[in-house]
């Protein structure tokens, strides 16, 4: 998304790709007979990933968040650790002010690639929203642990707390025309 800097590039490019997503569905309805994900060749169901990756980065850039929410959390449905869907969904908590359940996406996000550096820094940036700064005497282990043994209590019990948006359990009765209708 980095090629896209101003609105309306960001606008035409979320166009595109909505309209993108409707054509590939056209199509894969006239190729499947059963449109269950599972039944999908993996070619096309990562394009169908790619896609809604895509307008979920479009849609937190033009602030329709809770359309991008929605565009990862389906990514999610069908691949549960795409690590762009978590780290994507949970921006679009934080820009909607939901930043604990943010925080629980994030740190997922961190589970997946640990030593993603972008994903480090807003987990950092949420925790000194969420918890304020650190006081003189915290714990400093290095690499952001004294945040963990600090929070340790807080992070268990948002954790608790808050879910990260329901996903199904069962991925074979995601139908298509769910991932196309967005």
């Amino acid at each position: 998304m980095g090629i896209h800097s101003s609105k309306g590039e960001v606008s035409n490019a979320f166009d595109t790709y909505s309209k993108a997503i409707k054509c590939l569905c056209v199509t894969l309805s006239t190729i499947y007979d059963d449109v269950l994900a599972t039944n999908i060749n993996l070619d096309h169901r990562d394009i169908i990933i790619s896609l809604h990756l895509n307008i979920a980065a479009c849609e937190i850039k033009i602030n329709k968040l809770s359309k991008a929410i929605v565009s990862c959390s389906v990514v999610l449905m069908v691949d549960k650790r795409n690590v762009k869907a978590v780290f994507r969904r949970g921006l679009a908590l934080v820009k909607s002010r939901s930043l604990e359940k943010a925080y629980i996406d994030l740190l997922e996000a961190r589970e997946i690639e640990p030593k993603n550096k972008e994903i480090l820094q807003e987990i950092k940036s949420v925790e000194n929203i969420l918890f304020g700064e650190l006081r003189d005497g915290d714990v400093d282990l290095g690499k952001n642990r004294h945040v963990n043994v600090h929070l340790g209590d807080e992070v268990q019990r948002l954790k608790g707390r808050y879910q990260p948006l329901p996903k199904r359990q069962v991925v074979q009765k995601l139908i298509l025309v769910v991932i196309c209708n967005l």
